[in-house]
């Protein structure tokens, strides 16, 4: 798989020893995707992400995505825009339904967010969980 890298900056190095990027990239590791923002974030951001993921065969057809929202300093998106997401997902999941979705941060703001979208999607047909522990979600989605 090919690498997609957004706003590269300093090198962060993920488990297994696979290199992500600091500020907003997408990185491929071992059947899944992850999706790594921080900072000020910005629903256009998770937009333009989510469009990528569904225009990118090798991404509709992973195993995971993993969301990691780290150091974030606030969170620019609205109650309807995140109940729009978790409609569209729900939708999507019905053609793909074997997938895990994990949303792990460290900031409360983003946590709770993201437990909103859980809620929003709770017909969604993926495995799906929100952490406040990134290891954890690591974890989780490599089981």
């Amino acid at each position: 798989m090919g690498d997609l890298a957004h706003t590269v900056s300093e090198p962060y190095v993920f488990c297994s020893g696979v290199i992500v990027f600091m500020l907003k990239s997408i990185k491929h590791e071992k059947g899944g995707v992850i999706f790594r923002l921080c900072g000020e974030i910005t629903s256009e951001e998770i937009i333009d992400a989510r469009t990528e993921a569904r225009n990118r065969e090798d991404l509709v057809t992973s195993k995971y995505h993993l969301w990691i929202f780290e150091s974030v300093k606030d969170f620019k998106i609205s109650t309807a825009q995140i109940k729009q997401m978790a409609i569209e997902d729900i939708e999507l999941s019905k053609e793909k339904s074997k997938m895990k979705i994990a949303i792990a941060s460290d900031s409360s703001l983003a946590f709770g967010l993201s437990r909103m979208y859980e809620m929003f999607a709770d017909e969604c047909e993926w495995e799906m969980m929100v952490f406040n522990d990134i290891e954890e979600a690591k974890s989780w989605v490599n089981s």
